[in-house]
């Protein structure tokens, strides 16, 4: 399968509404029954141990906020948009939710063995 298809394949896949903000517990839902990751509510910014420590374990910290259109091209945390319609594309495609797994893993190993706990 080319590189193409695969993307394309994926984003049929991908579990993003059409019409609408993408919710995190419905993104999620269908991202369990496709490769185990599931989206947990992240307040804000997240430590890193925290973060890599849940995408070891097929968890990523998603925000439920949308960016004020005041500043449409910049905030210093990421929005809904980003986490759950940016990563939950990727999250849907078995070899990235793998590399977003073994990367949480990676960075667990080489800073701490606490934080995959």
């Amino acid at each position: 399968m080319s590189s193409t298809a695969g993307r394309s394949r994926t984003r049929e896949r991908a579990p993003i509404p059409p019409d609408g903000v993408p919710q995190r517990s419905e993104v999620g839902a269908r991202l369990r029954a496709l490769t185990g990751f599931d989206f947990t509510l992240a307040g804000g910014v997240v430590a890193n141990e925290r973060f890599f420590g849940s995408m070891a374990r097929g968890h990523f910290h998603a925000v439920r906020f949308v960016r004020h259109p005041a500043v449409p091209l910049y905030t210093p945390e990421p929005d809904v948009v980003h986490d759950v319609l940016g990563h939950g594309i990727h999250l849907a495609h078995p070899q990235f939710a793998d590399l977003y797994r073994r990367s949480g893993r990676r960075r667990c190993e080489s800073r701490t063995r606490t934080c995959c706990r």
